[in-house]
């Protein structure tokens, strides 16, 4: 886990932030906060719905017996927020103007890197709105749609009252149909909609489209949704009353999801494979950590490129990496990890590499910016290299960084380096002359034990180097320069002739 502080250092582009004048906690999860509940220790708190300075001061009240990491309110800054900070010694953030909640949580969730708690798993929130939706039309006594801020249909109910063929085409399309859309946008309703924060009645506009209360969803000043009931009536005081506590809780849920969605977009598998060859702007892909390695992960079960990254994606979400950063290039599938530790993290996928039943995991050097990707996703694929030929399910370019340097050198030494040489290859057939002045050179010299690397006796080795040094009376066996060389010659050799 990471402190608040540097936590909140990484979300400075979203908000500013105070802390009080003792050891910061430790930031386990982000908790959405709507104005009611209590938080778990470890918080990092979105206090999305509470507004007014009381209502700031209240909730800080509240949780000054609860360690939470820190609480984050709409803007703007104000002095009591500056005095609730010294006297009440909570971590508190402000959000910028302009910056967005759902933009906030996506942030904040990317710079632990570790997965949501609780409620906010991905398909536990999209059961949570279409209960809540169902809630509502049983309420209003009314079919309904619950539309997020860009108009795209989110949930629907499963109960209610009378329907029209606006509402199907709607739920088809995932959107309103554009010939409706012009009518209703004659009518006033979409403005109503973005600058309102009151249910209306949108009267029918022909009839297969049924008159509709539309109930705006917001979150303090944001805009998160709607809903829009087929419902003859208004509604009056106690319905809306009976309503509030719902559509505050329906308004969350859309944020939550907004947030999940732009996390996974933020790392989609075309950004991530755009982001490892060097085609993705430097500026457009934000890491996972200030250091992230990219992790060559090898053959599991699938069939295919696509199904590869799908077996490797439930698996990582089998063992609590919620949100898996994954691609694939060429045939092999790549992930981003964080240098930190937690699900999301090296020192985690490490952890589990032998035990997921599925390739070997090769991890490259930590990369600091994302124009270090490219090069650290080719160091990935040859750590995975040299992995295999170690025996090795769980590799860092740390655990084989000799094995990947010497795997270079041979790939750049050319087989016809010098005369004398190739002549030696050349009547060399089962090999034994060459392997001898390898081990020979490798022993420093030493015909014990070269003679102990080759299972022979060091007579032996005398009589083939003897042999050896009629074949190559211009190479100068004591001179370091000409050793190297010759080894590794003879080493790329035995590598080449190794490989499949």
């Amino acid at each position: 886990m990471a402190s608040t502080v540097a936590v909140l250092a990484d979300l400075h582009e979203h908000l500013t932030f105070v802390t009080p004048d003792h050891e910061p906690y430790d930031v386990s999860h982000v908790a959405v906060l709507d104005g009611s509940g209590t938080p778990q220790p470890g918080a990092l708190v979105a206090a999305v719905g509470v507004r007014s300075d009381d209502a700031r001061l209240t909730l800080l009240r509240s949780l000054a017996d609860v360690p939470v990491a820190g609480v984050v309110f709409a803007g703007p800054w104000t002095s009591a927020i500056s005095d609730a900070v010294a006297q009440l010694k909570v971590t508190v953030g402000v959000l910028h103007e302009g910056a967005s909640w759902a933009g906030f949580i996506a942030a904040a969730h990317s710079a632990l890197h570790g997965p949501p708690s609780g409620p906010e798993d991905p398909a536990d929130q999209t059961q949570r709105l279409f209960q809540l939706t169902d809630q509502v039309a049983e309420l209003l006594e009314a079919a309904l749609i619950v539309e997020d801020d860009k108009r795209q249909v989110v949930a629907h109910s499963s109960t209610g009252g009378p329907h029209d063929a606006a509402r199907t085409r709607t739920i088809l399309g995932r959107q309103m149909p554009p010939d409706f859309v012009s009518r209703l946008r004659a009518t006033g309703a979409f403005r109503r909609l973005t600058s309102s924060d009151e249910p209306f009645v949108v009267p029918a506009v022909a009839p297969d489209f049924l008159q509709r209360i539309v109930i705006p969803l917001r979150l303090g000043p944001e805009a998160v949704g709607s809903i829009w009931a087929i419902r003859d009536q208004e509604l009056d005081d106690e319905l809306r009353a009976r309503l509030l506590p719902l559509t505050r809780e329906l308004s969350v849920c859309l944020l939550r999801l907004r947030a999940q969605e732009d996390l996974s977009t933020r790392y989609s598998v075309e950004r991530v494979r755009a982001a490892l060859n060097g085609t993705e702007p430097d500026a457009d892909l934000v890491l996972p950590g200030d250091a992230t390695r990219v992790v060559a992960l090898g053959p599991g079960d699938g069939t295919s490129p696509l199904d590869e990254l799908s077996v490797w994606r439930a698996m990582l979400r089998r063992h609590s990496w919620a949100y898996p950063i994954l691609t694939e290039i060429d045939g092999t599938v790549f992930a981003l990890v964080t240098d930190g530790s937690g699900p999301g993290s090296w020192e985690w996928l490490r952890s589990i590499g032998g035990d997921t039943g599925l390739g070997a995991v090769s991890a490259s050097r930590p990369a600091r910016s994302p124009a270090d990707l490219p090069a650290r996703r080719v160091e990935a694929a040859e750590v995975a290299e040299a992995a295999i030929d170690a025996g090795l399910a769980v590799a860092s370019y740390q655990d084989v960084w000799s094995s990947v340097v010497l795997r270079k050198v041979h790939r750049a030494v050319p087989a016809d380096v010098h005369d004398e040489v190739r002549a030696l290859l050349g009547i060399d057939a089962r090999g034994d002359l060459a392997g001898t002045l390898g081990a020979w050179l490798l022993a420093w010299g030493d015909y014990a034990q070269a003679a102990v690397a080759l299972d022979v006796h060091p007579n032996t080795v005398r009589l083939r180097m003897r042999r050896i040094l009629e074949l190559l009376p211009t190479i100068d066996l004591d001179e370091p320069s000409q050793r190297l060389a010759l080894t590794l010659v003879l080493t790329a050799r035995s590598a080449r002739s190794q490989r499949p």
